[in-house]
């Protein structure tokens, strides 16, 4: 690994990462305390520049499915859909949780999304701008600090877990905890939620996961012909 990324404080960034998190979810929870909370993550940028702590709850879910069908007037898109088949779409698109990336703007944690993005930084220079490094083996290295700080992520929240954070016994169950990464595919969602989750939350997931595939391909359908009948 490139000597920039080897000096990089892993200790540090893991222990102020454990602190941080705890407080964001601790925070949001307290702030929020009759709404069910279904997913809790650690949630990197698609580029790996920043790293945020996001989270979504049952009742945030159907205000933004109740939201969005009503936007939808005239378009079609959710045509024949009920409210329980959008929720089930939006249900894991972080985007469109009302509690994505909530802890921007906390300094602890602006500081340690700073921190997480040296990689994609480190990348970028010696790739793009001091081309002194052949792209394959940057990729390689950054790869390899990438997995050691998404190995970072897990733990914290493995950690926070087994403090009770995210609750106990049929709350806990009741929701998802996880790692995602903007661009992550499904094998690797589900790799992460089977490294944090019960086996029959995280078989739960998977077949949310694939409904909500089902929803979206009915929904891109709905759209396409709308494109080509000015529906």
């Amino acid at each position: 690994m490139s000597d920039d990324l080897k000096t990089f404080d892993y200790d540090g960034f893991a222990a102020h990462l454990l602190s941080a998190a705890y407080d964001g979810f601790v925070t949001l929870r307290r702030h929020r305390p009759h709404e069910q909370f279904y997913v809790y993550a650690l949630y990197a940028s698609p580029m790996n520049a920043h790293l945020f702590a996001s989270a979504n709850s049952e009742a945030a879910l159907v205000h933004t499915a109740r939201a969005y069908m009503k936007q939808d007037h005239g378009r079609g898109w959710y045509a024949d859909l009920a409210e329980a088949d959008v929720c089930a779409l939006l249900r894991y698109i972080a985007a469109d949780w009302e509690y994505h990336c909530f802890s921007a703007g906390m300094p602890a944690f602006d500081s340690l999304s700073a921190a997480f993005g040296t990689g994609a930084r480190w990348y970028e220079r010696v790739v793009h701008r001091e081309r002194t490094l052949a792209e394959d083996d940057a990729w390689d290295v950054l790869q390899a600090y990438l997995a050691r700080m998404r190995g970072i992520c897990a733990a914290v929240l493995r950690t926070l877990d087994e403090q009770g954070v995210f609750g106990a016994e049929a709350t806990r169950k009741a929701c998802v905890l996880t790692l995602m990464v903007g661009d992550a595919t499904l094998e690797e969602r589900l790799y992460w939620a089977a490294q944090l989750n019960p086996p029959d939350v995280v078989t739960r997931y998977a077949v949310e996961l694939e409904t909500s595939s089902t929803i979206g391909a009915i929904v891109a359908a709905n759209m396409q012909r709308g494109l080509f009948t000015g529906e």
